[in-house]
């Protein structure tokens, strides 16, 4: 691991270089709380959370700060979370500039107080294990907190550390979670319960669950993980990989919606589509759903995946009159049976839950069928990491 660990371990150099630059340019007294000033970011991913403490309302800081940085920067975009905040693009590192207001509270307050807890209980050496966890967590799909991924924060791998003390044992603790039980609580400052499956007490505001983005599935998948890799410790679990995948039938959408609302709404549509084929007896082993400022996809990959699989149903009998049915005929005890490729099913009804759906108007279908050629990449490495999980 000793390898590993340095393989990982940044050189933050060059981005406190950047943050000195980014405050001097808009001349205020930005604050950097995030994991480079804490020091438990992975090497190359030196993206900078900075933090612009004022006297104003969010609103009205909200729109200072864009003003002034649309003056000095080619690059910004405005990012939305529990309040809008700028995003700037400069020297090859992505830099978000979020409003702290003295005046109104809000969620993103606590930032400056989790920055103190975290530099105050990490030791240098538990840096290196908050790498390891987060590389492992983010090669297998289950880092970030955002609707798209729906896992774990940097805040919470660094709380993990700080409660179970090494990656090693986070992992061995990791394979014996169980849903809606695990209560992970370092200061005891639980003031309430939570309803999430899984459950890290933020030790600065009893009431917040840290992992409260963290979905059941996620969960389900850290634990299969862990249990995998003590099995058979392994740097292959820590960095990405690619296999084919298997045949997959998907929808690719076009789309005007920002992410923060894109990811939620192809995650309930992709979860009503698998209900729906459910009801019609088809059912998916593996459902994908992926988005970039473009298109959004929604794939599934049926129990039984062969595009060659044939389904025969009884049709009409062949004394009654009836129109033109599609598939290949027999005839069998008086009556026309219908034999059907299985993806002939699985599209008319895909067709038809996407009119009934209400959400799916608001984007155009672009295209449907089996391996479309778009996120195939994403595919690919979601092949690998479910090749893991059993």
């Amino acid at each position: 691991m000793e390898s590993l660990k340095e393989q990982l371990r940044p050189d933050n150099t060059e981005a406190l270089k950047i943050f000195e630059e980014v405050r001097e340019k808009l001349g205020e007294d930005l604050k950097m709380y995030g994991s480079v000033a804490k020091g438990t970011n992975l090497k190359g991913d030196y993206d900078l959370d900075v933090f612009f403490e004022t006297e104003m309302g969010k609103k009205e800081a909200f729109e200072y700060i864009l003003e002034k940085a649309k003056k000095v920067f080619d690059k910004v975009v405005v990012r939305y979370a529990e309040h809008p905040y700028v995003r700037i693009f400069y020297k090859g590192i992505w830099i978000d500039i979020v409003p702290l207001s003295k005046k109104e509270k809000s969620a993103v307050d606590r930032t400056p107080y989790h920055y103190r807890y975290v530099v105050s209980h990490l030791t240098e050496e538990q840096k290196d294990e908050v790498r390891l966890l987060k590389r492992f967590l983010k090669a297998l799909g289950l880092y970030g907190a955002e609707i798209r991924v729906g896992g774990f924060s940097g805040y919470a791998t660094e709380l993990l550390i700080i409660h179970y003390g090494t990656f090693e044992n986070t992992i061995k603790h990791m394979a014996n979670w169980k849903f809606y039980k695990t209560i992970i609580d370092i200061e005891g400052n639980r003031s309430r319960d939570f309803q999430e499956p899984l459950v890290i007490v933020d030790p600065v505001d009893g009431n917040r669950n840290v992992a409260a983005a963290v979905e059941l599935d996620t969960m389900a998948k850290a634990i299969l993980y862990a249990r995998k890799y003590l099995e058979s410790p392994s740097e292959e679990f820590f960095f990405e990989k690619e296999k084919d995948p298997e045949p997959e039938f998907g929808i690719l959408f076009s789309h005007d919606v920002v992410e923060e609302q894109l990811f939620g709404q192809l995650k309930r549509m992709a979860r009503a589509w698998r209900k729906y084929l459910e009801d019609h007896k088809i059912f998916l082993k593996w459902v994908s759903v992926y988005g970039n400022e473009n298109y959004g996809y929604i794939g599934g990959i049926p129990v039984d995946a062969k595009v060659s699989f044939k389904d025969v149903r009884q049709g009409p009998r062949a004394d009654m009159r009836f129109g033109k049915i599609k598939g290949e005929l027999f005839l069998k005890d008086g009556y026309i049976n219908i034999v059907r490729p299985y993806d002939y099913e699985l599209e008319s009804l895909t067709k038809e839950f996407f009119q009934k759906y209400p959400i799916a108007k608001q984007y155009k279908q672009e295209k449907m069928g089996w391996n479309l050629p778009e996120f195939e990449k994403e595919r690919k490495i979601d092949a690998w990491r479910r090749s893991l999980l059993f």
